[in-house]
């Protein structure tokens, strides 16, 4: 008498190549539907080109992030409900950076923490807490932080500016979303 496979004839079936959540034909180049949050928001694609443009982080002016109408308001309002949260496990560690910089620490030191903060930012698209184009958003304004050639200086700077639009998404997301 031998074992049977455990699942084998007992019923069980389960069809992987669909999306858990609702029967939908699951596409594995893409991830899966994101709850509430669209995937590719035009705003945040718009803000993303508009960085990409840019030599540094520290070439963006505050008045076009800062406003009402600013990069920093298009992002936050194409932002879903569940990332408030989200947003603030990605900002926290970026904090700590910052004020680490202003206690004397060199950019050499804590440059890998900022890199790090993107595998973090990418288990939450993975999870669909936040939209992937977010995530590019980060991924560009943070390549625009740490441009090879740069001194440890103008890194230091692009930074601060990098914090300073982090801050204003973080704002105008509560203030949207309450």
């Amino acid at each position: 008498m031998g074992m049977k496979p455990f699942f084998k004839g007992q019923g069980y079936s389960r069809d992987y190549s669909r999306d858990y959540r609702g029967g939908q034909p699951r596409d594995r180049g893409s991830s899966l539907p994101l709850r509430g949050v669209p995937e590719q928001n035009n705003e945040i694609v718009e803000v993303r080109s508009a960085i990409t443009k840019l030599n540094r982080m520290s070439d963006l002016k505050a008045k076009d992030f800062a406003d009402l109408e600013g990069y920093a308001a298009k992002v936050a309002k194409s932002l879903g409900k569940e990332s408030n949260s989200q947003l603030r496990k990605f900002f926290e560690p970026l904090v700590e950076i910052e004020s680490r910089l202003k206690r004397g620490e060199s950019w050499g030191k804590l440059e890998g923490k900022l890199h790090m903060s993107i595998p973090m930012l990418a288990y939450a698209v993975g999870r669909d807490l936040v939209p992937r184009s977010f995530f590019e958003l980060m991924e560009v304004c943070i390549k625009k932080v740490v441009v090879e050639g740069d001194t440890d200086d103008q890194k230091k700077e692009s930074f601060g500016r990098f914090m300073e639009f982090l801050r204003a998404i973080v704002a105008y997301n509560k203030y949207f979303k309450g």
